[in-house]
This record gives structure tokens, C-alpha cells and sequence, in this order.
């Protein structure tokens, strides 16, 4: 089935935007919860664009396993609409949630004007909200799936 161009650009377009994007908001996010911190910020600014790639890689590696799963049974093709958008998008999720988790502990931990449970309560929030973003997205199509 040929992609429409279009949709390809703006597929990219997304994934730049998401890449970049959770950059410049970890590295705000540290700005704001810890501005005396230098750490805090290489730590923010790393956090979700490392969760988006972890992620990635968990999002193939877990169509990987279902279509092993598939063929171990020596059952019927996947549908047209899992070859088109594997299963395992939710890699996001708990991708973005972990590191935004161990930011926000390091993060809380380094911030003298902000307490502990604020700052790492609001990285591990804002990392459940970039994750479900990247998730629905891959899991609508609107995130390309990397292909050969």
C-alpha cells in the first residue's frame, strides 16, 4: 500500500516536533522547578527526548514479539491494520514516566526553592502526559513507524 506523501511529511513533521519539543520543555520544566540547578537542566532537557527514544525502540521491539507470537502459532497473517501500526505503542508511556520519574527525583533533590513531592510529582505528570501524546499518536498513525 503506497503512504501519501503528505501524510509522510506531516508524520515527520510530528515526530521533529515531539523530539525536540519534550527537549525544550524538560529544560523549561527544570528552569522553573530548579533555576539554580545546571544539572537539572542538562537532566530536563535529556528526559523525554531519551523517553521517546527508549520508547521507539520498545514500540519495535514488542511488534517484534507479537509477530514471533503470530508465526509460533503458525496462524493467520497479521490484519491489515497492525501492519500498518504495530502493537506496543504503550512503550511510550512507561518510557516517559520512568525517566521523567528519575528526573524529577534528581531534579527534587538539587531544587532549593521548590519541595521534593512538587518537583518530582509534576516531572512523573508531565512525563504521563508527553508519553499518552507520543502513545495515541502511534497508535492513530500520526507517528511513523520505523520501517527499512
Amino acid at each position: 500500500m503506497k503512504e501519501n506523501p503528505s501524510s509522510t511529511v506531516a508524520s515527520f513533521i510530528i515526530l521533529l516536533i515531539l523530539f525536540f519539543g519534550g527537549g525544550f520543555v524538560g529544560e523549561q520544566l527544570a528552569i522553573a522547578l530548579a533555576p539554580s540547578s545546571g544539572f537539572s537542566r542538562l537532566f530536563g532537557f535529556l528526559a523525554l527526548p531519551a523517553s521517546f527514544i527508549v520508547g521507539f525502540f520498545f514500540w519495535a521491539g514488542a511488534a517484534t514479539f507479537v509477530l514471533i507470537k503470530l508465526l509460533a502459532k503458525g496462524g493467520s497473517r497479521p490484519s491489515q491494520r497492525s501492519r500498518e501500526i504495530p502493537p506496543g505503542a504503550k512503550g511510550f508511556l512507561w518510557s516517559s514516566v520512568l525517566s521523567c520519574l528519575i528526573v524529577g527525583v534528581l531534579t527534587g533533590l538539587l531544587s532549593k526553592e521548590h519541595g521534593f513531592i512538587l518537583v518530582s510529582g509534576t516531572y512523573v505528570a508531565t512525563g504521563f502526559v508527553y508519553g499518552a501524546l507520543c502513545w495515541q499518536l502511534a497508535k492513530s498513525g500520526w507517528l511513523p513507524f520505523p520501517r527499512e
